[in-house]
Order: structure tokens, then C-alpha cells, then sequence
């Protein structure tokens, strides 16, 4: 750390943590660090989008994707160059990292009231949901379901398209591309948060906007990526075990198709699994469509 000081686009989420404290504890210090470290970021891992993606219906600001990682000369603070840890390339975008940015943007603006945080967290949503729409026609599977006789029957309907790539501009095999159901998850509760803090603002059609997108995110993952391996408790004298509740059928997650790291450089990557992030927000989800009086 003498040399190179790393900072990844994951910590905007950290920084709710530094809003709460500063607000129970009367140490403003800490909200005035979290503020900081967020323009530091726009700043630094934040890339303006123009001309390259097709015009937005309905919005009209700018547009943002992300990169991963800044390293900072820490004598100087200043940025020396900008790197991936778990992306495809320095230049792509990690989705797991843009739905980060979302959902930090959005939490940073609900502790500052800072139109500058919400106007991000748009543009960060806008960009996320034009690549979902990019994607070819082999993100998309035909959705099954279960017969009253325990068979299981291909409906009309697809989903897929919005479970989102690892990165978005990784190359990926048509047959069966690559995903991180997590990012998908996590974009959703940014944009869920998004919407509610537009609502505030008087914002009524862009709230909206992000409130059906969140919710659209979250069904397609529900028919994409949810295990159908089940649990169940016994309860036995007073003994509480786990069983599946097929024998021999189990998956230690909510949701597959998670991917942790796919760095071709990384010495340790893992893809396709399920993942905490993921079944963490999930969740939250829930719970804020409970706070929100919609579930």
C-alpha cells in the first residue's frame, strides 16, 4: 500500500454503513468521508456513455457505465490507472459492479438529499437496463412449469433476457452464456430504492420507470434461476434436522447462476453457482416491497 492504493466500485455500498453510523453517533466526519468517497468514485470509475447506445424513451439524462477498480499513488491521491479484479477487461463492464454503483448512488442520495447522487443512479439504471435489451435472443429459454401431475409443461412465454451476463462485454457462447444472477438481483434493490426517492422528489414517471424494471428483474430471476432443490425441517423430540425434500436433490443457494469471478488472470475464479449476494438481496427485496406496502 506504499505504492498502489486500490479501490473497487463495490465500496458504494460500504458506505451505508459510514451514513448510519454518522447519523446515530452525531459524527459528521464519517458522513462528510462516505460523501467524498462517493464523488471520488464518479470521478474516477464512472465512464459518460454518448452516442453509442440508442436514445432512451422517457429519459433524458446522461448515461453511465462503470469500471472496476482505481488505483490511487497514495502520496498524492492521485489516480495512476484503472484496472478489473474480476471483470472481463479494465475497459468492460463487470455487471456485478454496475448493480453495486446502482444500488450506491441510490443509498448515497437517500443519507444526502444531493441531486447529484440521484441524477448517477438514473443514468447507472439507464445503462444496465439499454444492455439487458442488447442482449441476442440466446439469453432467452422457454419457461416450464409444473403440471398437476407433477410433469413439467413448456410455456409460450420466455425468460432469461433480463438475468443478466457477467460482464457485458465479455464474448459468451450462444448456447448457454455465461451469468451472474446476483447483478440482476442487486440492481433490482438499487433501482426499487431509486424509485422510491424519485417518488419524494415529485418524480412520478420516473419512478415508475425503475419500480417496474426492479420488479421485472426479479420475476425473470425467479423463472430463470431458481433452485428447484428444496429443503425441509424435522422437528423430532425436540431435535431440529434439515433433509431434502427430494433425496439425493439439493443446491446450497436460492438462486443459481451466480458468478463470483471469471478474470481469465485470476488464479481463483468461480461461475455458475449460487452466491450470497444474490439470496441476501433477494430478500431485501421482499422486505422492501414489504416497507413499501406493495407484497
Amino acid at each position: 500500500m506504499t505504492d498502489d492504493f486500490l479501490v473497487i466500485v463495490d465500496s458504494m455500498c460500504n458506505l451505508d454503513l459510514l451514513f448510519y453510523v454518522a447519523a446515530h453517533t452525531g459524527q459528521p466526519e464519517l458522513s462528510q468521508c462516505a460523501t467524498q468517497h462517493a464523488r471520488t468514485l464518479m470521478r474516477t470509475l464512472l465512464r459518460t456513455e454518448t452516442g453509442k447506445f440508442p436514445n432512451r424513451k422517457g429519459y433524458h439524462g446522461p448515461i453511465f457505465s462503470t469500471a472496476h477498480v482505481s488505483n490511487f499513488d497514495p502520496k498524492t491521491g492521485d489516480l495512476k490507472e484503472i484496472r478489473t479484479g474480476q471483470g472481463f477487461a479494465k475497459d468492460s463492464t463487470w455487471a456485478r459492479g454496475q448493480a453495486w454503483a446502482i444500488l450506491g448512488y441510490s443509498q448515497t442520495f437517500q443519507w444526502t438529499g444531493q441531486k447529484e447522487f440521484l441524477e448517477t443512479a438514473c443514468g447507472l439504471a439507464e445503462y444496465f437496463l439499454i444492455r439487458l435489451e442488447m442482449l441476442p435472443e440466446s439469453f432467452e429459454r422457454p419457461v416450464s412449469a409444473s403440471t398437476q401431475n407433477g410433469t413439467r409443461e413448456t410455456q409460450r412465454r420466455t425468460c432469461g433476457r433480463l438475468v443478466p451476463p457477467w460482464d457485458f462485454d465479455a464474448p459468451f457462447d450462444e448456447s448457454n452464456p455465461l451469468r451472474d444472477s446476483s447483478a440482476g438481483i442487486i440492481a433490482a434493490n438499487g433501482m426499487l430504492a431509486l424509485s422510491q426517492s424519485l417518488g419524494a422528489c415529485g418524480e412520478h414517471e420516473l419512478s415508475r420507470r425503475y419500480l417496474d424494471a426492479a420488479i421485472s428483474l426479479v420475476e425473470d430471476a425467479l423463472d430463470f434461476s431458481l433452485a428447484e432443490e428444496k429443503a425441509k425441517l424435522i422437528i423430532q423430540d425436540g431435535t431440529v434436522s434439515v433433509e431434502d425434500a427430494q433425496p439425493g436433490q439439493m443446491f446450497e443457494a436460492l438462486l443459481k447462476n451466480a458468478t463470483a469471478n471469471h478474470n481469465s488472470g485470476d488464479h481463483c475464479r468461480y461461475w455458475d453457482h449460487g452466491l450470497v449476494y444474490g439470496d441476501y438481496y433477494l430478500i431485501e427485496f421482499g422486505n422492501r416491497l414489504l416497507r413499501m406496502g406493495i407484497a
